[in-house]
């Protein structure tokens, strides 16, 4: 299996850093190593929140400001943002490659072979700083994590078991292994399958699978 870092686990645990949000609910895991603790309390918390950040485009203050009200992101705000990403590394040189899941959530990734990896990285960076990502998270966040948790496994998990993709037997730990750790066999679920890698993205997490490195 091949997994690519350029979407990083990041929908949950970068909130988490933005501009100081605060865990709330119960930090405190369960007798199940589970913990309830949201990155906010609702959306427009969230959004209120990030609306203090110094480093916001001008695009996206126009959206959170709208979002603070209203709680959401737009579909059509979401969308706007991910075409100037793809425009944005287009002029740097790099055809972006999109995957649409049932969610409407959108998943960038790189071209297959990429010479400079730095270079690549760099690139993603700058059009990240200079276009719209506030309101990719946002959007991601609000159908990939509708509960706000914290805990990237927690959110992978809670996805999976409402798309029945789970085994009966499955906890959240099976999950955090995945994410975490090297192993990539015996897993209560199939990472080949469409419904799986998208339940992970919406986690934060892509990775190829064994059929697309054929």
């Amino acid at each position: 299996m091949r997994f690519n870092v350029w979407k990083r686990l990041e929908l949950a645990a970068v909130t988490v850093g933005i501009a100081g949000v605060v865990l709330v609910g119960c930090a405190a895991p369960d007798e199940a190593g589970v913990s309830d603790a949201r990155v906010a309390e609702s959306f427009a918390a969230m959004y209120t929140q990030w609306l203090t950040e110094p480093d916001l485009t001008e695009m996206d203050r126009l959206v959170l400001d709208e979002a603070q009200r209203t709680g959401r992101v737009t579909q059509g705000q979401y969308q706007d943002a991910i075409d100037r990403l793809v425009s944005c590394m287009a002029d740097a040189g790099y055809a972006l490659q999109l995957t649409t899941y049932p969610s409407g959530v959108i998943e960038v990734q790189p071209p297959v072979a990429v010479p400079d990896g730095d270079d690549l990285m760099s690139s993603k960076h700058f059009c990240e700083k200079t276009t719209s990502i506030y309101a990719i998270m946002g959007y991601e966040m609000q159908q990939g994590n509708p509960e706000l948790y914290a805990d990237p496994a927690v959110v992978a998990f809670n996805c999976l078991e409402d798309a029945d993709l789970l085994a009966s037997t499955a906890t959240v730990d099976d999950v955090k292994r995945f994410m975490y750790s090297s192993e990539r066999d015996n897993f209560p679920f199939d990472s080949e399958d469409f419904g799986v890698k998208a339940c992970f993205y919406g986690a934060g997490m892509a990775y190829g699978t064994v059929a697309e490195a054929e």
